[in-house]
C-alpha cells in the first residue's frame, strides 16, 4: 500500500510518524495529534483533524449520504476520493462562524467566506477548494484543453490561457501535457464572468505522485495558479 501524508503548518514528520492502523476510529493520543487516517483506492492518508473529521461507523450506519463516499473495513476508514480546502494566504482550514446565514456561502461567498478577520473579494487571498484527490493507475492520459481560434490568449508563465466571453466556456487554460505536473483550467459557475467573478475548475495530474486533483477557484486566482498547484501538492505528499 502506498503512503501518503497531508500535513499543514508547522506539522513535523516526526509528529505524523507514530505507527497506526489505517483510517482507525482516532484513539485519544491520536486526537490530541489531530491526526487521522483514510485510505483511498489503496493510497494511505494522514490527515490533520483542521481538515479531516472522518465519520465514525455510527454515523455512517444512519446517513445513506456518508455511505456513498465512507466505509469501514475491519476498523479501516475507505473513501471514494479525499477533499479539503484551504486559505491560498497560509494554507489555514477555513472556520466559518456557527449560525453563518447561508446566503453568505454561495457566489463570492464560496471563495471568500465570512471568517473573521479574512478579506473579502480579494486577489491576494482566496479558499482554495480541492474537490478530489484521486491515485492514478498506470495509462492515465491528463486532460488536454484545446485552445480555439478564436481565443484571446495569455500566458501565465507556462500556463496558457484563451478567453472568450462569447462562448459558453469562456476561459480554457493549459500547460504543456509532457510536464511533470500537468495543469488544465476551464468552466465558469455559480455567476457571470462579465460580472467580475467567475468559479473555474482546476485539474491538476502530479505525474510524479501518480495522483489526479481537481480544484474549484476563483478567476482572481488565475494570477497565482502556481501558488494554488504549489500548496496544494505540499498539502500531499506522496
Amino acid at each position: 500500500m502506498r503512503r501518503a501524508l497531508l500535513i499543514a503548518g508547522l506539522w513535523a514528520a516526526a509528529q505524523l510518524a507514530a505507527p497506526q492502523v489505517a483510517g482507525q476510529i482516532p484513539s485519544t493520543a491520536d486526537q490530541e495529534r489531530g491526526v487521522s487516517e483514510v485510505v483511498v483506492d489503496g493510497v494511505q492518508f494522514r490527515v490533520p483533524f483542521e481538515y479531516f473529521k472522518p465519520p465514525t461507523p455510527e454515523a455512517l450506519k444512519t446517513s445513506k449520504g456518508l455511505q456513498s463516499f465512507y466505509r469501514y473495513e475491519k476498523g479501516v476508514l475507505h473513501a471514494e476520493e479525499l477533499s479539503f480546502s484551504f486559505w491560498i494566504s497560509d494554507l489555514k482550514s477555513p472556520r466559518i462562524p456557527v449560525g453563518t446565514p447561508q446566503q453568505k456561502l454561495v457566489g463570492p461567498g464560496v471563495f471568500w467566506p465570512p471568517e473573521p478577520g479574512r478579506p473579502y473579494f480579494v486577489a491576494h487571498d482566496f479558499v482554495v477548494r480541492v474537490v478530489d484527490v484521486v491515485p492514478t493507475k498506470p495509462g492515465f492520459a491528463p486532460l488536454d484543453n484545446k485552445i480555439g481560434p478564436n481565443r484571446t490568449v495569455e500566458h501565465y508563465g507556462r500556463l496558457a490561457c484563451g478567453t472568450d466571453r462569447e462562448n459558453p466556456t469562456p476561459i480554457v487554460c493549459q500547460t504543456p501535457v509532457d510536464d511533470e505536473i500537468v495543469v488544465s483550467v476551464g468552466g465558469q459557475f455559480y455567476t457571470s464572468i462579465q460580472a467580475g467573478y467567475a468559479a473555474l475548475r482546476m485539474y491538476v495530474y502530479s505525474r510524479p505522485d501518480s495522483l489526479r486533483i481537481r480544484i474549484d477557484l476563483p478567476l482572481q486566482a488565475l494570477l497565482r495558479w502556481e501558488a494554488v498547484v504549489c500548496n496544494t501538492l505540499s498539502l500531499i505528499r506522496t
